[in-house]
């Protein structure tokens, strides 16, 4: 059959959409899909809605990590740039999170706060999701 395609940026919800409609709105299009595709870059997890979208995309999925497929920029792939790549991913802090729009990050914390069973052990399942998958 034919399937569907989320593209983050291209489907966000429209700027008519209150924070409670887009965060939920978001997780009901990642609960339903299929895969996921992360473009991974040493920001990637410093921004609060990616690191929602993997966790809840992980945490629907699990044990079934392997839906999601990490595409590395080509620049990262050099043997010069992954120290700083890996160091990236393995120094994931929930307290350097940042978000773009001041609005949402209420919403999304509550949405995070249901899956967090403890800050240092999301943390460390994140890192380690995320270099599993490498």
């Amino acid at each position: 059959g034919r399937g569907t395609c989320w593209v983050d940026k291209a489907c966000f919800p429209g700027s008519g959409a209150g924070p409670r409609e887009r965060v939920h709105g978001t997780k009901s299009a990642l609960l339903a899909s299929k895969a996921f595709l992360v473009l991974l870059s040493q920001s990637y997890l410093t921004r609060l809605w990616c690191v929602f979208e993997l966790a809840t995309y992980l945490e629907s999925t699990a044990p079934n990590y392997r839906k999601l497929e990490l595409a590395i920029p080509h620049g990262l792939l050099a043997p010069s740039e992954w120290p700083n790549f890996l160091d990236a991913i393995a120094s994931f802090s929930l307290e350097e999170l940042r978000a773009g729009s001041e609005g949402d990050q209420p919403e999304l914390w509550r949405e995070l706060d249901r899956i967090l069973i403890s800050a240092e052990g999301f943390q460390q399942w994140v890192r380690a999701s995320v270099l599993a998958l490498l």
